[in-house]
């Protein structure tokens, strides 16, 4: 069974937005446009500009919210610079260096929004120090500043910051509580359904699996399905691809092998085409045991090497594991 602590250090990115995928037309369309402009039509378009490349380069994002913020300053564009704040936050936090010039950000963009009496960028913010505490696995101060989130929003009552907040409570408590985790991920997919959504109801029916799929409970099959469901009506395969893996992994734990098999191959090809490496190195492990466990030493001998890489170019608290594969695998071959 998979460690819930495993888990939470990889789903932060899954609502995170993510830097796989390029938006090549949109950024050259916003530069000629940035360059057409001047005051605040420039402005909002060098903020548009940092939005999109929070799919390229976050050291991008870096630098034209920076560019957007000095602009703001000189038309004295309150609202214009706590955006740009915001992206500061999120380009250090998806970074995860310089936590402290992150609360000073934060901090700053605070005391704008208080100025104005903006509860709902005040909870944005909150939000998204939750999201880079989580980030660098500071779980309480994830905790304090999502709490914080839905203290502000409660005015603004906007349930986009709702779910968000609620998810992120629910990835927190993965790791000292399955019984609240449950509830907070419920409660996103309140809000969800509000929304009308299909990525966050998708994902959040998917949650709901996986902590039936932890908590043991036959019910996981249920909210898998209905996720499965969804995900065949909406494109989203970076995180279809985490789907299947729970999926094959829940299946696998039941003894159904051959679901699991039929799974994890999903989860890997999906996994493989997104760069996703949660999906990829879970697939990975799954089916390397399953041909490793049926002396198939030759087709388990590609997911071990596919682990190992994926440790190498990052390692994480699976490196060792990947190791191991590698030996066994070795060891079974007569390699040395």
């Amino acid at each position: 069974m998979t460690n819930p602590k495993y888990i939470l250090g990889y789903l932060c990115f899954i609502f995170l937005p993510l830097l796989t995928f390029s938006q090549n037309t949109q950024i050259d369309s916003l530069k000629s446009e940035v360059n057409q402009q001047s005051g605040p039509q420039q402005t909002a378009s060098l903020l548009e500009l940092a939005e999109a490349y929070k799919q390229v380069s976050a050291d991008s994002v870096l630098f034209y919210a920076q560019k957007a913020k000095r602009q703001a300053e000189e038309t004295q564009d309150t609202l214009a610079q706590i955006r740009a704040y915001r992206q500061f936050s999120w380009a250090r936090g998806i970074m995860q260096q310089d936590m402290p010039q992150l609360e000073k950000d934060a901090t700053a963009g605070l005391e704008l929004a208080r100025a104005i009496q903006n509860q709902r960028q005040i909870a944005l913010i909150y939000l998204d120090l939750s999201r880079a505490y989580m980030g660098v696995q500071q779980g309480g101060k994830a905790e304090d500043y999502s709490t914080q989130a839905l203290t502000f929003d409660q005015q603004a009552q906007d349930h986009e910051i709702m779910h968000d907040a609620y998810a992120n409570l629910s990835y927190i408590y993965l790791l000292k509580d399955l019984k609240r985790a449950y509830t907070f991920r419920f409660e996103a997919l309140q809000q969800a359904k509000i929304l009308n959504d299909s990525l966050d109801i998708a994902l959040d029916l998917m949650q709901l699996g996986a902590i039936h799929k932890w908590q043991k409970q036959d019910s996981a099959s249920y909210f898998f399905r209905a996720s499965k469901d969804i995900f065949s009506q909406i494109d989203n395969p970076f995180s279809e691809a985490v789907l299947y893996y729970y999926m094959a992994e829940y299946y696998g734990d039941l003894g159904y092998t051959d679901t699991l098999l039929s799974y994890g191959l999903k989860a890997y090809d999906l996994g493989t085409k997104t760069h996703n490496q949660l999906a990829l190195r879970g697939a990975n492990t799954l089916l390397f045991n399953y041909y490793f466990n049926r002396l198939d030493y030759e087709e388990a001998a590609p997911y071990a090497r596919s682990s190992l890489a994926l440790e190498q170019k990052k390692p994480t608290i699976n490196y060792g594991a990947a190791l191991m594969e590698i030996g066994q695998l070795q060891a079974a071959m007569g390699e040395t």
